[in-house]
């Protein structure tokens, strides 16, 4: 027979444990609405490089005699901006593949626990 005591530590086991569950659900759901924002402004941000690179492929192959009018400081221009958008892209890549192997790690040490 379990006493009064046993009783009542058992509950405030059970309590404690499910206060934990719904502190820990809570935060779930607010990581993953942080992960899906950071998902969606680093999509927008890699089309943004994407359309930038495009705009100026096209423009320097269809409108030379536009760009070398203005000069050779046009076409440092253009290829510096051209190199920037590069760069710009390649950090969106980079930073979409930390964030996923950092989520990746964590959910793995989570479920480890």
């Amino acid at each position: 027979m379990m006493s009064s005591a046993d009783v009542s530590v058992i509950k405030a086991s059970f309590l404690e444990s499910s206060n934990v569950s719904v502190r820990h659900q809570a935060i779930s759901r607010s990581v993953q609405e942080a992960d899906r924002f950071l998902m969606i402004t680093n999509l927008a941000w890699f089309c943004g490089e994407i359309a930038n690179i495009v705009l100026i492929v096209y423009t320097a192959i269809f409108h030379q005699n536009y760009i070398m009018s203005f000069g050779a400081q046009a076409a440092v221009v253009y290829l510096t901006w051209l190199g920037l958008n590069v760069l710009g892209l390649s950090l969106a890549a980079g930073l979409a593949a930390i964030i996923n192997h950092i989520v990746s790690n964590t959910y793995c040490l989570c479920l480890m626990l």
